[in-house]
């Protein structure tokens, strides 16, 4: 893939869909821009490429192949993603896996656009009546593609990481997008309307969502809802509004604040997701679990000195051996 690229060649195809266990009969089956495709392309993605920071967290060095210029330590280079992700088979955080998933779907004739999206701070304390939002610092994809003789836009995000990604294509409609596993675990979309909750010393405030209104309201504004088991509630994992439009250098400024700045959580510790079918494994910091079926089957606390061995041997990921 070169840089003055906005597809990828046919090669780099028959790569990309090696990487993720696919091939071009696989692909041939569904009718082009089909949402049929749109989810066999997303699925075998987010099922083959971790989330990871570990470029960011310093677990693994950064080779001079992975950057365009000295100091970087995660690029948008649609060719640098490309070479991380497919050809040295790493993972990335949400710029970089939707990112080359956007590529991937122009390339099979998608039309899609990245937005900006608002991650829910956690909060368990039910005093507190608002979900608080983090900075725009999330990205995600809307794709257009064809359901039947409709065409319909689908939320696509294979880069959001645990528990609370997408598990699949959602439609952009709130009554017509739930998903059901069946662990118990639901996902769906809802009409949300944020508010400015100001302070006397900040700029501008912060933005929130008020707790009992997670499933009212219209306009462009969007959360995703998910639950972790039939009796848990419903809890939003980010919010996204359809007309905020960022542009290139949005994207980078907001990739250069998550990859570089000690007050960001991304460059604190390492936090790495993989899905292995029903399973969810998680490293985060030092703390490793196994989610299978929405149940947690294994929690431990590993020592600093297992965490690069855990690593190849849990979630197949290695430094890149390239320069």
């Amino acid at each position: 893939m070169t840089a003055a690229s906005a597809n990828l060649s046919p090669t780099d195809v028959a790569l990309y869909l090696a990487r993720v266990g696919l091939d071009a009969a696989a692909v041939a089956v569904h009718p082009p821009r089909s949402v049929g495709l749109l989810s066999l392309l997303c699925r075998h993605h987010a099922a083959a490429m971790p989330f990871e920071n570990l470029a960011s967290s310093r677990t693994f060095p950064v080779p001079a192949s992975h950057v365009v210029y000295p100091g970087e330590v995660v690029s948008l280079a649609p060719e640098k993603v490309f070479r991380k992700l497919v050809l040295d088979r790493r993972g990335g955080y949400c710029f970089e896996t939707n990112g080359l998933l956007a590529t991937v779907l122009r390339t099979f004739g998608f039309p899609v656009d990245t937005i900006g999206g608002r991650v829910v701070l956690p909060n368990t304390d039910a005093a507190q009546p608002y979900w608080f939002l983090q900075a725009l610092t999330h990205t995600l994809l809307l794709v257009t593609a064809d359901d039947g003789a409709d065409t319909q836009d689908y939320l696509c995000d294979v880069g959001f990481g645990g528990r609370g990604q997408p598990p699949c294509p959602m439609r952009l409609a709130a009554k017509l997008s739930r998903v059901d596993l069946p662990s118990g675990e639901r996902y769906e979309l809802s009409h949300v309307r944020s508010m400015r909750i100001l302070a006397s010393a900040a700029y501008g405030g912060a933005l929130a969502v008020a707790k009992d209104a997670l499933t009212t309201g219209e306009g462009d504004e969007w959360a995703v809802l998910y639950r972790t088991g039939q009796d848990k509630p419903m809890q939003p994992s980010y919010v996204f509004s359809t007309t905020t439009r960022m542009a290139q250098k949005d994207y980078e400024a907001a990739n250069w604040y998550c990859s570089t700045s000690p007050m960001h959580h991304m460059t604190q510790r390492a936090v790495v997701a993989r899905r292995h079918g029903s399973k969810l494994l998680t490293l985060n910091g030092l703390d490793f679990s196994v989610i299978d079926a929405g149940v947690i089957v294994e929690s431990r606390t590993v020592d600093p000195t297992e965490v690069l061995d855990l690593l190849e041997r849990r979630f197949d990921l290695v430094p890149s051996k390239t320069n």
